[in-house]
């Protein structure tokens, strides 16, 4: 459900409440999967189903503000309470070791729970200018918070789950139209620092120029990640493996509408 009051056609005011339910698969109740953790110990996970996992269910509110102060400026500031309940998780057991494949290796068991309630609430900031026709700037903000609630012990090793995730997250986007067929877009970003897997946050710049020599056709080069050689957005929770760090890239492209 969702209402919205405009006092003034430069203003809005608007709140919704929402519904959602996951129900389980058959993954999630029957499969056993077996994979590779780390090749140098033989260490492998075994993700296990359970039948008596039950539906996750999310309660969502949120609230917002549009104002326009001028012609060309937009600002939208809005707040949110979600309230997830039964989430379903992996729930590691003790480790063991199988000789069944003739070579023996530690398995370490996964299994499917409803272990975790969770409420997730924060505010997020988005404005909107054009200083000319050609030309438009976007910004935007986000904070978020959680609180957690564990119904089943040893979900997560000594961290808390709450800090899994990064609390801050900004960006900024230029966009231009440098020609009647050319445009160059420039996105810098910023991620706040996960501490509870030791991911430090990170500025990043994305950036694209494209032209369109017909109404059809499209060529464009695009760089990502352009500030560094690589850097880490994520690593393994329950794993000793190392994370995978995401590289620099550089490619081009041609796009054709028909």
């Amino acid at each position: 459900m969702r209402i919205a009051y405009t006092p003034s056609p430069r203003r809005t005011v608007w709140a919704a409440v929402a519904r959602a339910v996951r129900v389980p698969d058959r993954s999630t109740h029957d499969l056993t999967f077996t994979a590779l953790a780390d090749p140098s110990t033989a260490t492998f996970t075994r993700s296990i189903g359970n039948r008596d996992t039950e539906s996750e269910d999310l309660l969502a509110f949120e609230v917002g503000y549009r104002t326009q102060p001028a012609d060309r400026i937009s600002i939208d500031v809005a707040g949110y309470y979600h309230d997830l309940d039964n989430l379903i998780v992996s729930v590691p057991g003790l480790p063991f070791i199988e000789t069944d494949s003739g070579t023996p290796r530690t398995v370490i068991p996964l299994f499917a729970a409803n272990g975790m309630d969770v409420s997730v609430y924060g505010l997020e900031l988005a404005v909107n200018c054009n200083p000319t026709d050609h030309w438009r700037l976007r910004g935007g903000y986000s904070h978020m918070e959680y609180d957690v609630n564990r119904k089943v012990a040893g979900i997560v090793p000594d961290r808390a789950v709450d800090k899994l995730f990064a609390p801050n997250t900004a960006f900024v986007r230029s966009s231009a139209e440098l020609a009647s067929s050319m445009q160059f877009d420039v996105v810098v970003r910023y991620v706040d620092r996960i501490p509870g897997i030791d991911v430090d946050s990170y500025v990043e710049l994305d950036s694209r120029l494209a032209w369109k020599p017909t109404a059809y056709l499209e060529l464009f080069i695009a760089g990502r990640n352009l500030l560094h050689d690589r850097h880490l957005e994520l690593t393994a929770l329950y794993l000793p493996v190392v994370g995978t760090e995401v590289e620099r890239s550089v490619y081009a492209g041609v796009t054709w509408r028909f």
